[in-house]
């Protein structure tokens, strides 16, 4: 597993070389210039040009993206063009709001959609199914930003239970997160059922009810543990959708997160903020799918043969 562990931390370290250059690069073939954007028409041209390569904007892409780089090993993501903050020192007060509604979203989504597909799957074309497989289908087809209005609608202006926007309190965050975990749970009750259902075909599942093991017993013992195995890959691999899913949520609900700042940033073709939450967005996508390899070799032990073989 060590061996293995280093192999995956060094194609996730060249993916997100890789990922932040072309995000680097690609920041350039936008149209505008953040310079211009910056100051308006009424800054004569010399001192635009002053202020171009005071950020470094004269240079080549690659050798903005090397020296961008070595500030980003030491800490430093430059300071905002649009309002000359240091960008680290914004992520810093932004970023835990923003893991704050992924998180909690994320954990919500896992203890509801799994239990629901195993028990949609136990129940198969029973009334119960049928139903849960019916929330399923609305609830996919209903963008999460949309939900959050109607929630808003709902819950804020109609019955005036929840606050409408802000993050000062644990109310404030009850209808984004719900907002965010709805937006996953649907195909993580399809996918939990199916996989369940293909489960229960093995024949080491019928075995286990011949030696008279009881439906509690088989379920947990045998069934759950191997569907897990695929349900764990794809709930890491959905974190980065649940990302993104935050960044239109945090602008809905007026939630001063990374996502927001991301948006804004784009807005105003702020290239120093855009790059450092790109940067953060690829290494947390790295990191879930190296947690989620890891979870499997120890949940599966033909993972960690294939391992031990060098595959």
């Amino acid at each position: 597993m060590g061996a293995y562990s280093i192999k995956r931390l060094t194609q996730g370290l060249l993916l997100i070389i890789t990922v932040s250059y072309l995000a680097f690069a690609l920041l350039y073939i936008m149209p505008g210039d953040p310079i211009d954007i910056l100051t308006g028409d009424r800054v004569p041209p010399e001192k635009k040009v002053e202020l171009r390569i005071s950020y470094g904007l004269d240079k080549p892409i690659y050798i903005q993206y090397y020296n961008w780089l070595k500030k980003v090993l030491s800490g430093d993501f430059g300071n905002s063009i649009k309002t000359k903050q240091p960008v680290a020192e914004a992520l810093s007060q932004r970023i835990p709001l923003t893991l704050k509604l992924i998180g909690i979203a994320t954990v919500i989504q896992v203890l509801v959609s799994i239990p629901l597909g195993l028990v949609a799957a136990y129940k198969k074309d029973s009334w119960v199914d049928r139903l849960l497989m019916t929330f399923a289908s609305v609830t996919q087809v209903i963008p999460n930003y949309w939900l959050g209005i109607l929630l808003i609608l709902l819950f804020s202006i109609t019955l005036k239970w929840l606050p409408m926007n802000g993050y000062s309190s644990a109310n404030h965050f009850i209808l984004p997160i719900i907002s965010v975990a709805f937006g996953g749970a649907a195909g993580l009750i399809r996918l939990a059922k199916t996989e369940v259902l293909d489960v229960f075909r093995e024949k080491y599942v019928l075995t286990a009810y011949a030696k008279g093991l009881s439906d509690k017993a088989v379920i947990i013992r045998h069934v759950l543990r191997n569907s897990l195995i695929l349900i764990v890959t794809l709930v890491f691999m959905d974190i980065p959708w649940i990302i993104s899913g935050a960044v239109i949520i945090e602008n809905v609900f007026v939630i001063p997160g990374m996502g927001s700042y991301l948006t804004n940033a784009i807005t105003n073709q702020d290239f120093p903020v855009v790059q450092a939450c790109v940067l953060i967005i690829t290494v947390l996508t790295v990191l879930c799918n190296l947690a989620s390899d890891l979870i499997n070799g120890m949940l599966d032990p033909r993972i960690r043969m294939e391992i031990s073989r060098g595959n």
